[in-house]
């Protein structure tokens, strides 16, 4: 005998062994005898069970802790490989299918995979090796379809059965394996073969994942019910609202853990910073003002290579961020501005930003690099000239909203101009929220030893630095739909607003009333309507009626003590339940936007 390696199962417990025998009988090179482990004693054979794949304990405990799960042929390279990870620190998980090549992936073994972000199969360097390897990585692709599963040759070309205890012995490292892993491009598994298609299994297939191997895991939240965490969200709105200075704030928060503006407390965390519109100097000014912990803030605007340089593109260059991620200990991705950074698709033509198709090219990696990893990326995009709803005002095709897991709107506050607003634009998680209230004021830029720092031309040097103020409920539709106004647009609107007011300060009123009302007081329809849907969203005003609930009124929100009457509050209560029914005239359908 030469060696016996045991078995456990993922909580330890010792279930059977394997003995490897040279030289084997009849003649053979080797033999192995498995055994399983019953009343406390080994007895040869299995007894019709499986053995769990070889280290289930650590398996299990890297799965926990996102660590890489890497295959091998044999216990005996497990082993080996196991020694020279442990060697150098790390945690990833080594194991191994009992019987070698010839062993199938069996359910069990599959199921205690589940969870696994990164599996890495190595093949022993010959024809059944290879096959093995493809297999298994085949197997784990259809059951896992959001597992990064690669299979890395380590002997390409080479057919003498070499593997990876080979390859260590011959003074290979570690780090070398790291970037061969990088190099390489996500199995593609092959289709499986169904009842459906062809006997190669050649043919077209579902990729089926059994419930009971996904696993229940709430949403965690960077800032709760406004941006998901692991997730890619999308910061929206026109330019100089202030995107990158509230981003560059909440990551100064996230550096020290202090208080977010939804009152929680996230980190501290390292956050790694893709910004090519704004200097670096701003930048740092900017976070060092808001308090931030500069040691935890990294910039890693450009791609380095062999004789050259390139700023950092989607999709290429997702397995350099994923690697400069690990290498940075990085939680929180901010990418200014999104579409600077579209590269070139599959076909070698640049990435266009109108294109479903490219858009989901460009950000699936991006998005699978989040959920995989467990990170949470913030990208900004500008909003397009055209009004229309707040998760498509953005720039680019409908999809790119899509494919965020959530989008936030960046406007003027609709009735102060010192103030900025975010609002949710989209959520596919959480419950909603009001929307936050900002400021931009202005701070001084200190050296660390809090003397103001001076420019060339005498001045002080002031950036940004927000300040929040108590949240409002303003929708990101009405945001969105606000036509940016002159001076004299905006002393329209605010004349139609004040006449809006008057009129109902003493009543409620029909809505044909109202509109009398205020065209009597000189106020163009247009404006009328623009400035009685802005004063809806703000919750100023509101509506009761239409349809089967009859015709429409309009109300104060908050009536005067003299005006208020029971008659109105229901009013008010019935506008949470009114809503349009096939019975509503053209007419009320006008009144009700």
């Amino acid at each position: 005998m030469i060696a016996t390696y045991e078995y456990r199962d993922k909580g330890g417990a010792l279930v059977g062994k394997v003995e490897r025998i040279e030289p084997g009988r009849n003649g053979r090179a080797k033999d192995f005898l498995a055994y399983h482990f019953d009343a406390g004693a080994f007895k040869i054979g299995l007894n019709g069970k499986t053995l769990p794949l070889y280290r289930a304990d650590e398996l299990a405990r890297a799965i926990a802790d996102k660590q890489t799960v890497i295959f091998v042929e044999g216990e005996a390279k497990a082993d080996a490989l196991r020694e020279s990870l442990r060697k150098a620190g790390s945690l990833a998980a080594v194991t191994t299918v009992q019987g070698g090549a010839n062993a199938p992936m069996g359910d069990e073994h599959l199921g205690a995979l589940a969870g696994a972000a990164r599996i890495v199969v190595l093949p022993d360097s010959d024809g059944p090796g290879r096959k093995a390897a493809q297999a298994r990585a085949d197997a784990i692709a259809w059951r896992y379809a959001s597992a990064d599963v690669r299979v890395i040759d380590l002997y390409p070309g080479c057919d003498d059965g070499s593997d990876v205890a080979d390859w260590l012995a011959e003074g290979h490292t570690l780090k070398e394996l790291r970037k061969l892993v990088h190099a390489t491009h996500q199995h593609e598994a092959r289709p499986q073969e169904t009842n459906g298609g062809d006997a190669d299994g050649e043919g077209p297939r579902l990729r089926m994942i059994p419930a009971r191997d996904v696993a229940l895991t709430p949403t965690r939240w960077l800032m709760r019910d406004r941006i998901p965490r692991d997730e890619l969200t999308l910061f929206d709105g026109d330019g100089g609202i202030g995107k990158t200075t509230v981003a560059m704030t909440l990551i100064a928060a996230l550096t020290t853990g202090a208080l977010l503006p939804d009152g929680l407390r996230r980190g501290p965390w390292t956050c790694l910073v893709m910004a090519d519109e704004n200097r670096r100097s701003d930048l740092v000014a900017i976070l060092r003002t808001a308090g931030a912990d500069i040691s935890r803030v990294v910039f890693a605007p450009i791609v380095e290579w062999s004789g050259g340089e390139g700023t950092f593109r989607l999709p290429e260059h997702v397995p350099l961020l994923e690697a400069a991620l690990k290498k940075s200990e990085a939680e929180i991705v901010y990418i200014d501005a999104l579409f600077d950074h579209f590269g070139t698709a599959e076909d070698g033509k640049r990435i266009n930003p109108s294109s479903p198709a490219d858009v989901r090219e460009a950000l699936r990696p991006l998005t699978r690099l989040a959920h995989d990893r467990a990170k949470t990326i913030i990208a900004t995009r500008h909003w397009g000239k055209t009004q229309r709803g707040a998760s498509h005002r953005g720039y680019g095709a409908a999809d790119l909203t899509n494919v965020a897991r959530a989008v936030l709107a960046f406007a003027k506050h609709p009735s102060d101009e010192t103030r900025c607003v975010i609002a949710v634009a989209k959520r596919n998680l959480g419950q909603g929220a009001d929307a936050l209230v900002y400021q931009i004021l202005s701070a001084e830029v200190l050296t660390d030893d809090g003397r103001p720092i001076i420019d060339d031309d005498g001045k002080l040097w002031t950036v940004g630095r927000v300040a929040w103020h108590e949240t409002e409920r303003i929708s990101a539709d009405a945001l969105a739909m606000a036509a940016p106004e002159t001076g004299d647009e905006r002393s329209a609107s605010q004349e139609a607003r004040e006449a809006i007011l008057d009129a109902l300060s003493e009543s409620d009123l029909p809505a044909d009333d109202l509109a009398k009302r205020v065209k009597e007081a000189g106020v163009a329809d247009v404006t009328f309507r623009r400035a009685r849907r802005a004063l809806r969203s703000e919750g100023a005003i509101t509506r009761s009626g239409g349809g089967r609930y009859g015709p429409i009124r309009w109300h104060l929100r908050h009536p005067p003590a003299h005006s208020g009457s029971s008659g109105s509050r229901s009013g008010y209560e019935r506008e949470e339940r009114s809503e349009p029914d096939e019975a509503t005239s053209v007419e009320e359908i006008e009144q009700l936007i």
